[in-house]
């Protein structure tokens, strides 16, 4: 371990501590604003604090640049392989138009989508565990019937894809491709989909197979009415 000395020469920090003065920008009056605390870091970086004594700030400062000392140790000693790890995921996310995103942000994003899909099941099994529980619970035939058909089509289009995967997008578009294959696209149809669908999201993510309902973005479809023809005047001559 570097000692506390080596590491802070090399940081090249420096702080010093003085009366704070505020200047009113309306008519240039000037008044005191107890001490400020100035930090000076690499790079042309600057922490400043404010407190009210002298003897606030020398003990803010003993704070501060323990803090420092700490995060400057810990990067010093920090293996080459993790730097250089560090360094290329940070060109990956600029590469990918993330500049502003932190690398620690990234791995949380990371991580929870790693979790995500170790809990998740395919389509395909999701469909079948439905059913055989609306089964059990006695749902009537015909309504079981109903469903099995319905979701049937969806595992045909969407298999062992797994079902976190499944997006608003895709689900809206399958909707209206599965409402064209029953003959055309109507209300009742689009509805009777959308709730069968929807009630395989909202069972699995009460069991955490997915975080979102992809349906909830899904608005029921509406063919527009058409306006009935209107002779004019002229017509009944």
């Amino acid at each position: 371990m570097l000692p506390v000395f080596y590491t802070l020469s090399i940081m090249r920090i420096t702080s010093s501590i003085r009366k704070a003065i505020w200047k009113d920008s309306r008519n240039g009056e000037t008044r005191p604003r107890g001490w400020m605390l100035d930090i000076r870091l690499p790079g042309g970086k600057r922490v400043r604090k404010f407190y009210d004594t002298k003897a606030k700030a020398e003990e803010g400062r003993e704070e501060e640049i323990g803090k420092l000392q700490k995060e400057g140790l810990e990067t010093f000693n920090m293996p080459q392989a993790l730097r250089l790890d560090a360094i290329e995921s940070r060109k990956i996310l600029d590469k990918a138009g993330l500049q502003e995103m932190r690398l620690s942000d990234a791995i949380q994003v990371y991580v929870s989508h790693y979790k995500l899909h170790k809990r998740t099941i395919p389509c395909s099994e999701a469909v079948t565990k439905l059913l055989s529980q609306k089964g059990k619970e006695g749902l009537s035939e015909r309504h079981l019937n109903g469903m099995k058909t319905r979701l049937g089509k969806f595992v045909s289009e969407y298999g062992d894809i797994p079902l976190a995967d499944v997006n608003t997008e895709s689900l809206r578009e399958w909707l209206e491709k599965a409402c064209k294959n029953e003959g055309s696209i109507n209300s009742i149809t689009h509805k009777n989909y959308l709730q069968c669908v929807g009630q395989l999201f909202r069972w699995a993510k009460v069991r955490h197979y997915v975080d979102e309902d992809p349906t909830e973005g899904i608005e029921t479809f509406k063919r527009k009415p058409t306006n009935p023809h209107l002779l004019s005047l002229g017509s009944h001559q």
